[in-house]
């Protein structure tokens, strides 16, 4: 079973899944890396499970997302891809953190 399977929420009280699909070398993917951190998503104390998923690493990824990196999940579902903007995250993740 790939990981994406196991991506979604399982409860309603489990904490928001945010993972991020990139691979090496690739300048949008490091610039939305740094706008999560920026952020606090990949703070430890933050309500969120963050993930990096590394599609040079992986032919399902590869295969499923193709040039579109980087592309971000939140709880199994695909919200952004390519260039992703601060505001765009501010909008995607909740503001009480």
């Amino acid at each position: 079973m790939h990981a994406l399977l196991g991506c979604a929420k399982l409860f309603k009280g489990d904490p928001m899944r945010v993972v991020l699909v990139r691979r090496k070398g690739c300048s949008l993917c490091e610039e939305t890396h740094r706008r999560l951190e920026t952020l606090g998503v990949l703070a430890a104390d933050r309500p969120f499970l963050y993930e990096e998923w590394w599609a040079d690493e992986d032919p399902f990824l590869q295969q499923t997302y193709g040039e579109r990196l980087p592309v971000l999940l939140i709880d199994g579902k695909e919200v952004a891809s390519g260039r992703i903007e601060m505001a765009q995250l501010r909008a995607l993740l909740p503001t009480s953190f």
